[in-house]
């Protein structure tokens, strides 16, 4: 089998270069989180050059904001740096766990022990009860107003302003109360005398169920999904003067809309850098993006494909296991569990493959894990004690990585003028989980199931690359890269 790549202008029409062309890998992805306004048009956009010694900056270029769910605290997050995504910055960060911390405080001293007890079962505090450590007296409370609500004081990411009008108040304590007692009221037990060691208990369990909650929100996920990703291949990939990687923020809504010949995308990378004297000369594209079967999908995928043809480039990103027939593949690992999909969507499925675009497509599954989890044996947080996966792990909470960045590795090595494109090596050194079982331990596939033979093959054959955990390794096997056409060809550009 051949791994051939046509890539870049012709000779003739290139400009004159150095012995030693360089590969540049360009990833595509949603990098600015969901809780800012857009600042830039893409055609406007800085395409950044990362490597081990920017990334951090260019983090802080991009600032993300992450605007999290009700169920998450609903405030917005502010990452500025790669510990920004830690949970002990997080405590820091949200005024839920500040307060939390700040009540838990309060239960260690004898004389603010009943107010702090009278927090946490929403009760009223009367003049004469005893006050916060840090003040001494006790706060007059107004009866219309629970002490939850006071406890944190803001909701939404917005502080409370003390001139705020009655309603938006009362609105604001009632989204404060219900957060509050959802998390702190399964951990207390309804006792005559409560005990310090029963509500340190229940505020620390509390505050772990909440920290669970800000750091499986989806918009969280994503964005620490996008930059760990980034991350890794910044470690992975021996960047220098021959190699380099590039990262320009785009959404998956501007993906839809700016994609097309003549669109802002098409400008960004087809006029403006592929066509243009002095621009970047692309080797491959990657879109930190997830595509199935539906029409929308697929219409996109075309132009991207169309857009990597006109590059002269690959275009590689993520499959869903929906093009399988699959919800998900941590619970339907076999091809026997898989169903056929609906008549349009492999009538659609299989038009998009017969297409010209589809020979500069690949598709990769499934994920891979890009960080253990948060624990006592894995990675202890300061600011209390913490394990983010209970004792039989939650597949949907780990950190996963979409597979088109494993496959942009595997793209930058065989370009390498000194690789042997026909042959992929396996990627090691991933995050390797250990955890219990009946049996004793087990270790969480680092690519999030043990593939079966069978289940490479039926991958294959719908024309998506699998990627393949090897088991009890921390490592993954590509395969090579073979695009979504069929019949399925090397992947060209």
């Amino acid at each position: 089998m051949r791994f051939d790549f046509t890539l870049g202008r012709s000779d003739d029409d290139a400009a004159p270069r150095s012995r030693v062309p360089v590969r540049r890998v360009l990833v595509l992805g949603d990098v600015r989180g969901n809780g800012g306004q857009a600042r830039d048009r893409v055609p406007d956009r800085k395409i950044s050059r990362v490597d081990v010694d920017n990334l951090d900056d260019v983090l802080a270029r991009e600032a993300p904001v992450v605007q999290l769910g009700p169920g998450a605290g609903g405030e917005r997050l502010e990452i500025r740096r790669f510990d920004d995504f830690h949970p002990d910055a997080v405590v820091d960060a949200l005024s839920v766990f500040r307060r939390l911390r700040d009540v838990r405080t309060r239960l260690q001293h004898p004389r603010t022990f009943a107010g702090a007890v009278a927090d946490l079962q929403g009760e009223a505090i009367g003049p004469g009860a005893t006050t916060s450590a840090a003040s001494g007296s006790a706060p007059r409370v107004d009866p219309d107003t629970s002490t939850l609500g006071r406890l944190l004081g803001q909701v939404g990411g917005v502080s409370a302003a003390p001139a705020a009008p009655a309603a938006s108040h009362q609105h604001a304590v009632g989204a404060v109360d219900s957060l509050i007692r959802q998390a702190v009221a399964p951990h207390i037990v309804a006792a005559p005398d409560p005990q310090l060691p029963q509500m340190l208990t229940a505020v620390d369990a509390a505050m772990s169920d909440l920290m669970r909650a800000v750091l499986h929100d989806p918009a969280f996920q994503q964005v620490e999904a996008a930059w760990r990703g980034v991350q890794w291949l910044v470690s992975m990939l021996d960047l220098g003067d021959t190699l380099e990687l590039h990262l320009l923020h785009v959404t998956r809504d501007e993906l839809a809309q700016a994609v097309a010949q003549g669109g802002d995308l098409w400008q960004r990378l087809v006029d403006r850098e592929s066509r243009s004297e002095g621009g970047l000369e692309l080797s491959a594209l990657i879109g930190d993006f997830t595509f199935g079967p539906s029409a929308d999908d697929l219409a996109v995928l075309e132009q991207l494909g169309a857009m990597a043809a006109a590059m002269g480039t690959p275009f590689i990103a993520g499959a869903s296991p929906a093009l399988l027939g699959a919800t998900s593949l941590a619970s339907q690992s076999q091809p026997r569990n898989w169903s056929p999909l609906g008549q349009e969507d492999e009538t659609r499925w299989q038009a998009f493959r017969g297409r010209a675009a589809a020979a500069h497509v690949g598709l990769a599954l499934p994920r891979f894990l890009l960080r253990l989890p948060y624990g006592q044996r894995t990675d202890p947080i300061a600011a209390f004690t913490f394990e983010e996966q209970p004792i039989s792990p939650e597949h949907e909470s780990f950190l996963w990585g979409n597979a088109a960045l494993a496959y942009a590795v595997v793209v930058a090595r065989a370009l390498d003028p000194d690789g042997d494109p026909s042959s992929v090596a396996a990627l090691e050194g991933l995050p390797a989980f250990v955890f219990k079982t009946d049996d004793g331990t087990g270790l969480q596939p680092p690519a999030e199931i043990n593939m079966s033979d069978a289940a490479v093959v039926a991958i294959e054959a719908r024309g998506i690359m699998p990627l393949i955990s090897l088991k009890d390794r921390d490592a993954v096997r590509p395969v090579l890269p073979r695009s979504t056409a069929n019949p399925s060809t090397d992947l060209l550009g």
